[in-house]
């Protein structure tokens, strides 16, 4: 593996994510689209959503209840690449998926 490049796993990667407001001040969502490799070689996506929120000086997560992550978690059959901005190119205009 390079220097910057993403990490893989067999069981997924982080394609991009995406920040949505909750309408309170100080609480943030971040859907975090990951992407798989199923049976057959077939691509299937997953959405989670994940809470943040503003304690101190820095943002912290908030853990599902019972720390289930499955709870959060969303498959998608097609999501609109357009949504999400990929983590390699966070910092650009061109980060779309």
């Amino acid at each position: 593996m390079k220097g910057g490049e993403p990490l893989r796993a067999d069981g997924g990667w982080v394609a991009g994510y995406r920040l949505a407001r909750t309408g309170e001040p100080g609480r943030r969502t971040v859907r975090v689209l990951m992407r798989s490799t199923g049976e057959g070689g077939a691509v299937a996506f997953t959405e989670y959503a994940v809470s943040l929120v503003w304690h101190g000086d820095d943002w912290r997560l908030v853990a599902p209840a019972w720390g289930d992550w499955r709870s959060a978690a969303t498959a998608l059959s097609r999501p609109d690449p357009a949504g999400y901005t990929r983590y390699d190119d966070a910092n650009t205009t061109a980060g779309r998926i």
